[in-house]
């Protein structure tokens, strides 16, 4: 049996509203962001998976920052999550 890992997402603007609430604490089996995801997609529904379908591309719809360090597009898929590491979510407002 692995080791789960416990972390904080904290969500802001639209995410906010779509998940009702501030934050959640989550347990990963590992520390692969692509675990993150997937858990809140089943929790969260097609909003999130419309807002994460794209995190491989130059420019993806959400803005991802862990620890308060943003973590540029080309790196996201590639970070290793750690216990009580923090996660900041925001997809940013465009408009004019």
């Amino acid at each position: 049996m692995t080791p789960q890992i416990t972390i904080r997402v904290n969500y802001y603007g639209v995410l906010r509203e779509i998940t009702g609430k501030k934050s959640d604490e989550i347990r990963l089996e590992s520390g692969s962001f692509c675990d993150l995801v997937e858990i809140l997609v089943k929790r969260y529904g097609d909003p999130f998976e419309s807002i994460f379908s794209n995190l491989k591309e130059a420019s993806p719809q959400v803005n991802i920052f862990v620890n308060h360090e943003v973590i540029p597009s080309e790196r996201i898929l590639a970070i290793k999550l750690r216990p009580g590491d923090q996660i900041d979510l925001f997809v940013p407002v465009s408009g004019g």
